[in-house]
C-alpha cells in the first residue's frame, strides 16, 4: 500500500511481522497467524505505519498492508 492515512482501516496478511519500537529500537515483535482488519493510528518514518492491533500500538511496514474491503 502506498497511501495510508490516520483513521484508516487496512487490511493485514496472516505471516507479516509487527514490531513494537521503543527509544528507536524493535522491542518486541509478533507475527499474524490469520489475516486481520485494523486501524492505522500513525504514519511513522521509513514507510511504517503504527496501527491497533490487539488493543497495543504496533508498526507495521507499508508494503505489507493492503486496503481493507469492507462490505
Amino acid at each position: 500500500m502506498n497511501k495510508a492515512s490516520v483513521g484508516q482501516l487496512v487490511y493485514v496478511p496472516s505471516n507479516t511481522t509487527l514490531k513494537k519500537i521503543k527509544n528507536g529500537t524493535v522491542s518486541d515483535y509478533f507475527v499474524t497467524e490469520v489475516p486481520t482488519n485494523v486501524l492505522v493510528l500513525e504514519e511513522a518514518q521509513h514507510d511504517k505505519l503504527g496501527i491497533h492491533f490487539n488493543g497495543e500500538k504496533w508498526y507495521v511496514t507499508k508494503k505489507d498492508v493492503y486496503d481493507a474491503k469492507v462490505g
